[in-house]
């Protein structure tokens, strides 16, 4: 350290004074090292008692969490063990103990819920079951009474074969070609019978592959024998090169019913005779829907009947809608028969102009093989 000397105005000279500094940096470093010393085992000990807290608050009762959740039972709280303090914790335990409480009371309502509606569907695939099945009824009925003129004729051929066997002027060979004549007839009944009891076999509700033309003949084989058809020329073109799908054999039969019936009813209010095509093709879509379905067949039903009005088409698949005079038809025939298509995965359609006929368009999805896949690609 050093300061001027000053004489009046003038700086005489100086003043200096020198003292050595090793004693107290020597001093400075030993408090250095104690201050440092200090902070490494503060913050040592300050650091494992933070991780320690830390693991007490957060990771073990989190840890606690995790293996109550996997152990839980829905029958049991969800409270944390162990916990005693009312911290977040315990009040997270708590609010999930509380919504577990309301999850498992709005799953006892929702089992209550889905028990009620199986037996709502159960008591409604009943009702529609017996729907189909009343329709069906009303449909042999219907047939039954044309089958029994059918039936008169062979009958009465039978009974005078009979006759002529009584008679004793009658010769070996002629007994028997009436014998032989009269078991035709015969069977020729049997026939007719057994065709109307395939058709009013009571279906068993599974789908399953079924040739839709053998489907359709055996149809035609038991309508050709209706009076109706007597003054109707039916042209049949079963085109379809494949015509295998999977659907109730004995509800489709009903469907085929229903649309012949209805078409031989429009034909017969016209008063003179008509025609009746029924065609078969295999198509790609029902032309009404954007994406590429699967191949399909295309079943026509075409009738040059009285048609029907342009303000009654939208409505001709509602249940009990009919434009038919009263107690001749139930209003049930059309939109059972769509039911049951679209339970086969199919659709229908119908276009209608008065006075010139009706076209019932019905599609089913073809039963995928690799030949339905061949005729498909070629298309």
């Amino acid at each position: 350290m050093a300061a001027p000397v000053i004489a009046g105005s003038e700086t005489v000279g100086s003043v200096g004074t020198i003292l050595p500094l090793q004693g107290i940096y020597a001093v400075l470093r030993r408090i250095q090292q104690g201050l440092l010393g200090y902070l490494v085992i503060n913050t040592t000990i300050l650091g494992l008692f933070g991780i320690y807290r830390i693991s007490q608050l957060t990771v073990r009762p989190l840890r606690r969490l995790l293996e109550r959740a996997e152990d839980y039972e829905e029958s049991e709280e969800f409270l944390v063990p162990g916990e005693k303090e009312y911290n977040e914790y315990s009040q997270l335990s708590r609010a999930l103990n509380r919504m577990l409480y309301r999850i498992s009371a709005g799953k006892e309502e929702l089992r209550a819920t889905v028990r009620s509606l199986e037996e709502a569907n159960q008591r409604l695939q009943k009702a529609q079951n017996d729907i189909i099945h009343a329709e069906k009824l009303a449909s042999v009925g219907r047939l039954s009474a044309g089958i029994a003129h059918e039936i008169g004729n062979p009958i009465a051929i039978v009974m005078g074969y009979l006759d002529l066997l009584k008679q004793a002027d009658i010769s070996e060979e002629e007994k028997k070609e009436f014998v032989l004549r009269t078991e035709n007839e015969i069977n020729r009944i049997h026939t007719i019978i057994r065709q109307l009891l395939d058709l009013s076999r009571p279906s068993d509700g599974h789908l399953k592959p079924i040739s839709v033309h053998e489907t359709l003949n055996d149809v035609l084989n038991v309508f050709r024998l209706q009076p109706v058809m007597a003054n109707i020329r039916l042209n049949v073109s079963l085109s379809a090169s494949v015509d295998t799908v999977r659907a109730d054999a004995a509800q489709l039969r009903q469907v085929f019913i229903n649309f012949l019936m209805n078409a031989s009813d429009a034909i017969a209010e016209t008063g003179k005779s008509g025609e009746l095509m029924l065609t078969t093709a295999v198509c790609s879509d029902d032309g009404n829907r954007e994406d590429e379905s699967g191949p399909m067949i295309e079943i026509r039903f075409t009738d040059n009947g009285v048609g029907i009005p342009a303000e009654h088409l939208h409505n001709i698949f509602d249940p009990f809608f009919t434009t038919k005079a009263p107690g001749k038809g139930t209003g049930l025939g059309l939109s059972v028969s769509y039911m049951i298509v679209e339970a086969a995965g199919g659709k229908i359609r119908a276009t209608s102009e008065t006075g010139r006929g009706t076209t019932m368009r019905m599609l089913l999805p073809l039963e995928i093989s690799p030949q339905t896949e061949k005729v498909h690609d070629g298309q």
